[in-house]
């Protein structure tokens, strides 16, 4: 285990942070990297916090990643290879000069329970996204993934292949805002991504290619230079010698001119890296790959959540573009071949022998034009006969020979040398093969190791995001999964992350209302705002209003008698439950309903006592109404006494009092109806 940092050292760099308590009501916190990765005064260089009630205030920071670079070459339990690079070490994370330069700042706040705000990495002084950092080109960050080929034992399989990768990051941040009610928002930024990974086999193909050129070279001039094949075909034509009256003219052997010098193309070839498609651009000369994975992805930025980069599929992407970008290069240097030999000068001289009598003299007859000209596809070769014959002496015009020593060019010496240097010029020349043979089999070598070795050394996530079990959201610009397949390093650059208290019911008034539903109530609490409805026990309240963050007002809906938990339905997470009741409807009984007879009845809901009889009443005559006096109800039966004694003969009321007052009553009634009967009888 490599650790370079001392507790002085780390101390001296040391950045004031507030750390949010574990049971705070809401949470904002900002950091360049995942602070689980790092020891704790580590962690506290590059996290800035805030937290309510524990510590509410406004939180920023510069966060000095070059500290990291000075202070700690840390290795990573799963791993050995040491999670910072200070430079010189083949650590997997080197924070460069961007990162130094106070590019990377931290903003954390939470000034209370329903507000939390944070934002990591290129950010402005108010602690927004700084965008116009991605505006350079100054790197922020370099992944050095080399390493993790030795992690899976494939290094030495594919260092001929691909022996240095990486991934180059511009410019990043992240930043995210929760409000109590609402859904989290966020957003983030990733300027630049380039993955660039270095192939022996790729700087080996421009070494192939070169010598490739060169042999082209060789061959043309072998060809067409003093004893070469055109030479020695030319000289085995069988040319009659030409009669010109006098004297006789015989063609002999040509000379054959022709040199060639291709060096520039392949210096313009390996000068220069090839752009091609999707991103990529191979550089020849010193057999490095660049993938601008924005312009592979169509963009970096405003990308869905948890987008995935580097997939099975743009891999294949990657391949295909390198395939295409060599096999233009190989086109268009074939092509350039075949326009540069086809403007080389060629020239095919003839010095005849002269005989016959009294002749002598001397005649050099030439065909000289380009290479595309002698094989029909250019201005046709110029044909000169020069010197002079003289008869006796005394020299003779030639200009009335021309056409008698020409002829024997036209006619046999051009249609000889045409086939040649058509076949020569011809994009599919075998002369052209070892440029295409050069290509295949370094992408054959590389196609079949690429995909596999990508794929299993690195995961790239742009715009990751996650909410924790306790409601914390986070986001991350980026998100690197080291060795995914063993699952050895989650790496995650700039997050922020950022908690709130639910919305919370507090009151409800009036709290209780008939089963029918139809109670207007108020509902009072604590984020509110954005709320779409309030349910009842599970049913939707009418005529919703949410008037403010701490106010809703709603119609009840008909409901099951009892407590019933009332709910504001918010975008983000519904309120905690308040509480309502449902009490029954009671209809008030009618006190008597007309009997069969039109008489009234006692209703059904009264007590079964027997009816009591008012007093006598009294006529004129001093005699008590026929048929009155006590009666016993319907059965005449004694009646239980809600004391519980039975007085036989005494109605009682179910009243208290009432059962004593009507027997005196009878009683006096009796006493005075016995006595007026006396007095008669006497």
């Amino acid at each position: 285990m490599l650790v370079v940092a001392s507790a002085l050292a780390v101390s001296t760099f040391f950045i004031p942070t507030a750390d949010a308590a574990p049971s705070d009501r809401s949470e904002a916190r900002a950091a360049l990297l995942e602070a689980d990765l790092l020891s704790i005064d580590l962690a506290d260089l590059i996290t800035v916090e805030s937290g309510t009630p524990s510590d509410p205030a406004e939180r920023r920071a510069t966060i000095d990643a070059a500290l990291l670079d000075r202070a700690v070459a840390l290795n990573l339990p799963a791993l050995s290879v040491p999670l910072i690079s200070d430079g010189d070490n083949e650590g997997l994370l080197y924070l460069g000069d961007g990162a130094a330069a106070g590019l990377l700042k931290g903003y954390a706040y939470a000034p209370n329970a329903a507000t939390a705000t944070a934002a990591s990495g290129a950010l402005t002084d108010a602690g927004a996204i700084d965008l116009a950092a991605g505006a350079g080109d100054g790197g922020v960050a370099r992944l050095d993934l080399t390493g993790l080929t030795d992690q899976l034992g494939v290094d030495g399989l594919t260092d001929h292949l691909v022996d240095r990768l990486a991934l180059e990051l511009g410019a990043l941040a992240s930043s995210a805002h929760a409000q109590t009610g609402s859904a989290p928002t966020s957003d983030y930024l990733l300027a630049g991504a380039v993955l660039k990974l270095h192939s022996p086999a790729v700087a080996a193909l421009g070494d192939e290619l070169r010598e490739a050129g060169e042999s082209i070279e060789t061959a043309v001039n072998a060809t067409f230079g003093p004893g070469g094949a055109l030479s020695q075909a030319l000289a085995a034509l069988d040319i009659a010698p030409v009669n010109l009256g006098l004297a006789s003219l015989d063609f002999g052997s040509p000379q054959v001119s022709l040199t060639a010098d291709l060096s520039g193309i392949f210096d313009d070839l390996l000068g220069s890296p090839l752009v091609g498609s999707n991103g990529v651009v191979v550089d020849l000369a010193d057999g490095t790959i660049s993938v601008d994975l924005a312009t592979l992805a169509g963009g970096l930025n405003d990308l869905p959540a948890n987008t995935q980069l580097l997939t099975t599929a743009q891999i294949g992407t990657i391949l295909d573009s390198v395939s295409e970008v060599l096999d233009d290069a190989v086109t268009e240097t074939v092509s350039s071949l075949v326009t540069r030999l086809g403007a080389t000068q060629l020239e095919v001289t003839y010095t005849p022998a002269l005989s016959g009598f009294l002749i002598s003299g001397a005649l050099q007859i030439k065909a000289a034009g380009t290479l595309a000209g002698f094989a029909g596809d250019g201005p046709a070769p110029l044909l000169t006969a020069t010197g002079e014959v003289r008869v006796a002496g005394a020299p003779i015009a030639l200009a009335g020979l021309l056409d008698l020593i020409l002829a024997p060019v036209r006619a046999t010496v051009l249609p000889a040398i045409s086939p040649i240097a058509a076949g020569l010029l011809s994009p599919d020349a075998q002369l052209f093969q070892p440029l295409t043979t050069a290509v295949v089999g370094t992408l054959d070598a590389l196609s079949p190791v690429l995909t596999p070795l990508l794929s299993r050394i690195v995961e790239v996530t742009v715009n990751s995001q996650s909410t924790a079990s306790n409601g914390a959201f986070t986001v991350r610009a980026l998100q690197v999964t080291l060795l995914p397949e063993m699952g050895a390093v989650v790496l995650p650059l700039a997050a922020s992350t950022v908690r709130v208290a639910p919305a919370v019911i507090t009151g409800i008034d009036p709290d209780h209302g008939p089963e029918t539903g139809g109670t207007a109530i108020t509902i009072t609490g604590v984020g509110f705002t954005g709320a779409t409805g309030v349910t009842i026990d599970g049913k939707p309240a009418t005529d919703v209003v949410v008037v403010n963050d701490t106010t809703v007002t709603a119609v009840t809906p008909p409901g099951v008698v009892g407590p019933r938990e009332v709910i504001v339905v918010l975008p983000g997470e519904d309120s905690a439950p308040g509480d309502f009741t449902y009490e029954p409807v009671v209809t008030p009984s009618p006190t008597a309903t007309p009997s069969a007879s039109g008489s009234p009845t006692a209703s059904a809901s009264a007590s079964a006592t027997p009816s009591q009889t008012a007093s006598p009443t009294t006529h004129p005559s001093g005699s008590p109404s026929p048929g009155t006096g006590p009666s016993s109800g319907a059965s005449g039966t004694p009646t239980q006494k809600p004391g519980g004694g039975v007085r036989p003969g005494v109605p009682s009321t179910g009243a208290d009092g009432a059962a004593p007052v009507a027997a005196i009553a009878l009683l006096a009634a009796a006493v005075g109806f016995a006595l007026r009967r006396s007095r008669r009888i006497h």
